[in-house]
C-alpha cells in the first residue's frame, strides 16, 4: 500500500503579502496564490462560511473509508494529516478504532478487501507489543498508552478475532487488558490528567474481552469503574468523574466516550445498577441534545455545530466544534434510539451527521486531503487545527453505518 505524502509550503502563507509591493504582482495573481495554498484556502472557506458540496450518505461513507486506507502505510497507521506538518505519527489507538470501522463497513457492504485492511492493521498493532505486554504509543510519546486508546485497541482486536478466529489477536488483547487491570486497579486516582470517564470505554472493552476469555478481574474492574462513574452523577446528568481531576469541564468526545461506554456495559450489569446507568445516560444525553437543538439563529434553521467542550452546567466552553466528538455523539444518540425508540435522538443524530458531511472534503487535487474530515470547525481552532484526523473519519463512518442500518429498518 503506497501513500503520497504532500506537505504544505507554509512560507507562502506568511510571505505572499510581502512579495506584492516589491514585485508589483497583479491582484488576481496574488489572490490565486492565496487560494492555491491549502491553509489559506480552508481558512477562507470557513471564515466566509462558503457552502460545501454534500452528497449521499453512502458517498460520504465511501470517502471516509477510502481516506482511512491512506492513513495506513508501512510506517503504521497515522493519526491524521496536517496542512502544516503533513502526515502525523502512527497511532495504535486510532488503529484500533479503524479496525472496527473497516470490519463494520465490510459487513455492511460485503466488500472483503476492507476486512483484509483490518487484518493488516491488526498485525501491525500486534507487532508493537512491548515486553511489559502493553503497547507503545505513537512511536513513542514516552508515556504508556491511555486507557481510551487501550479500549479502542482491545475492541478492535476482539472484533478481528471474531472475524478471523486467529488466536494471536485475542492473545494480544489479553496482554493489554491484564496490564491495565494490574496498573490501573485504583481507578479513582488521576493518571497524567487523563479524564477518568475514559475508563468507561476501557470497561466496555474488558467486558467484550470477558465474553471471549472469561476472567473475574475483568468483570470486577468493570463493575468498579461503572459504580464510580454513576456515583459521581449530578441531578443534571453531569458526571464529576467524567472530566480530568479537579476539572469542571470536559471535551464532547470524552463525554460521548463515557456515556457510550456506560451504555454498552449496562447490558451486562445487574438490573438495579443497569437502571441507574440508563437514567444517567438518558439525562446527560438529553442535556447535550437540548443544548444542541436550541442553538439556532431562528426557529426554522438548523442548529449550529455541537461545541467541542462543555462545563458541569452543560454550557459550551469552546469556540469550535470537534468532528470526532460530534460523530461519536451522533453514534451515541443512534444507539439510544435503538434502545428506547425516542425519535428526538434519531432526529438530532441525523442533523449532526448532515453537518459533518458538509465538513468532509469531497473534492480536492491532493490525495492526502481528498476524503478527509477536518477535526475542528472552524479549521483554525482547537488542539488539532488545520488537521484531518483518523478519529474523525472513523467515528463518522461508524455513525453513518449505524444510521443506514437504522433507517433501513424503519423504512421496512
Amino acid at each position: 500500500m503506497t501513500l503520497e505524502c504532500i506537505k504544505c509550503d507554509t512560507s507562502k502563507v506568511a510571505a505572499w503579502h510581502l512579495l506584492i509591493p516589491y514585485f508589483n504582482l497583479p491582484f488576481y495573481f496574488s489572490l490565486k496564490l492565496m487560494l492555491n495554498t491549502p491553509i489559506l484556502s480552508f481558512y477562507v472557506k470557513d471564515k466566509l462560511r462558503l457552502p460545501a458540496k454534500v452528497h449521499s450518505d453512502n458517498t460520504h461513507l465511501q470517502l471516509s473509508v477510502s481516506w482511512l486506507c491512506k492513513c495506513f502505510t508501512n510506517a503504521g497507521f497515522s493519526e491524521g494529516y496536517s496542512l502544516e506538518k503533513g502526515w502525523l505519527l502512527a497511532d495504535p489507538g486510532g488503529a484500533g478504532l479503524a479496525i472496527q470501522t473497516f470490519l463494520e463497513y465490510a459487513s455492511y457492504t460485503g466488500k472483503d478487501k476492507y476486512s483484509n485492511v483490518a487484518t493488516e492493521i491488526g498485525d501491525w498493532i500486534c507487532s508493537l507489543q512491548l515486553p511489559t505486554s502493553a503497547l507503545g504509543s505513537c512511536f513513542m510519546k514516552l508515556k504508556p498508552m491511555s486507557s481510551l486508546d487501550a479500549g479502542n485497541v482491545i475492541l478492535g482486536l476482539c472484533a478481528l478475532y471474531k472475524e478471523t478466529s486467529n488466536e494471536k489477536y485475542i492473545a494480544s488483547a489479553i496482554k493489554i487488558a491484564d496490564w491495565f487491570v494490574q496498573k490501573h486497579n485504583k481507578i479513582d486516582i488521576p493518571r497524567d490528567g487523563e479524564p477518568l470517564g475514559c475508563d468507561a470505554h476501557l470497561a466496555w472493552s474488558l467486558l467484550t474481552l470477558n465474553n471471549i476469555n472469561k476472567n473475574k478481574n475483568y468483570s470486577e474492574t468493570t463493575a468498579r469503574i461503572i459504580s464510580l462513574l454513576i456515583s459521581s452523577a449530578k441531578p443534571n446528568g453531569w458526571l464529576n468523574s467524567m472530566a480530568s481531576y479537579n476539572e469542571a469541564k470536559c471535551s464532547t468526545l470524552d463525554i460521548a466516550y463515557t456515556l457510550q461506554g456506560i451504555l454498552e456495559c449496562s447490558f451486562y450489569l445487574e438490573e438495579k445498577i443497569r437502571g441507574e446507568a440508563i437514567d444517567v445516560i438518558i439525562t446527560a444525553s438529553a442535556q447535550l441534545m437540548r443544548k444542541y437543538e436550541l442553538k439556532k439563529k431562528d426557529p426554522y434553521s438548523l442548529p449550529d455545530h455541537l461545541p467541542s467542550c462543555f462545563n458541569s452546567k452543560w454550557k459550551p466552553e469552546s469556540m469550535c466544534s470537534s468532528s470526532s466528538g460530534s460523530a461519536q455523539v451522533a453514534y451515541l444518540w443512534l444507539s439510544i434510539f435503538k434502545e428506547n425508540n425516542d425519535a428526538r435522538f434519531l432526529n438530532a443524530a441525523l442533523k449532526v451527521n448532515d453537518q459533518l458531511k458538509a465538513l468532509q472534503v469531497s473534492s480536492h487535487k491532493s490525495k492526502a486531503i481528498y476524503g478527509g474530515l477536518k477535526e475542528n470547525h472552524p479549521i483554525w481552532h482547537g488542539r488539532h487545527k488545520y488537521t484531518f484526523t483518523a478519529l474523525a473519519a472513523a467515528h463518522f463512518a461508524r455513525s453513518l453505518v449505524l444510521q443506514e442500518k437504522i433507517m433501513a429498518t424503519i423504512e421496512k
